[in-house]
């Protein structure tokens, strides 16, 4: 069965008889709908989105009704087979979208990813979350094919592009492949979205909290010659985001975005 989802005045259709009923979550504005206020002030007719961590499909299918172009990068099998049913059903919009069926990571290679259930939205590096302050495995896993995430920017210039938003969305595997392209950051044109899933986390025999606050402060510093916002184009002040994550009165799962100029006029 195909069905219109709306949201925020931008329509596509997918396809229900998958077995992922958070599209009612979707067309409710229940997930994530910072993100799509985000594309809809950001994303211009000339400009291009990159969606790693493209799962499904909702925020490629959204962004493909707005930009010029969309590259969606997912590897999750179930999610793939999902979100290729979700293309055919809008063959209007997937002449935009190239897919891109592998794992993004700092090497060339192979990685092991961990889910509680393919083709959920948390397939992970990590065979441990934390969930409700309790840490559970995985209990599945897959070996997909990687490449190196610089290597990816070198090739398709995002960075250099001003009229790119790159969305990173991979459940941990920011901690990887950001401080892969810090130097590709620093000089960059394009705005960054990246959502931090630092619960995931959970060294198996040390303290998660220390580990966490590293990992986030390592990674945020490869954007310290960015401007930092909330994904509601709010400007941070860097130093109060740090000190916040050394007090863990950081708020968890946040996602922030960053531009090399001014995207709060």
């Amino acid at each position: 069965m195909v069905s219109r989802i709306l949201v925020n005045g931008t329509h596509f259709n997918v396809d229900e008889d998958l077995p992922h009923p958070f599209w009612s979550g979707v067309q409710s504005g229940r997930w994530e709908p910072d993100t799509f206020h985000l594309f809809d002030r950001i994303l211009l007719p000339n400009w291009r989105f990159v969606d790693f961590g493209a799962w499904i499909g909702p925020t490629t299918l959204y962004a493909a009704r707005k930009a010029r172009a969309v590259d969606a990068y997912e590897c999750d099998p179930e999610a793939l087979r999902a979100f290729k049913r979700n293309l055919g059903v809008n063959p209007d919009l997937a002449g935009r979208v190239a897919l891109f069926e592998h794992a993004v990571s700092d090497a060339d290679g192979f990685l092991r990813l961990y889910s509680q259930a393919l083709g959920n939205s948390e397939t992970s590096i990590f065979a441990r979350h934390e969930r409700n302050a309790e840490t559970i495995a995985l209990a599945n896993s897959f070996l997909a094919g990687a490449r190196d995430v610089r290597a990816i920017f070198r090739d398709k210039g995002y960075a250099a592009c001003a009229e790119t938003l790159v969305k990173i969305d991979v459940e941990g595997a920011e901690f990887r492949i950001v401080p892969r392209l810090g130097e590709i950051i620093g000089d960059s044109r394009c705005t960054w979205c990246v959502s931090f899933h630092e619960w995931n986390l959970n060294p198996p025999d040390l303290p998660a909290e220390p580990i966490r606050a590293a990992e986030m402060i390592r990674t945020l510093s490869m954007f310290s010659g960015l401007r930092w916002f909330t994904t509601g184009l709010v400007e941070l002040d860097k130093t109060a985001t740090l000190e916040a994550i050394l007090t863990r009165s950081w708020a968890n799962h946040a996602s922030l975005v960053f531009a090399n100029r001014d995207l709060a006029a």
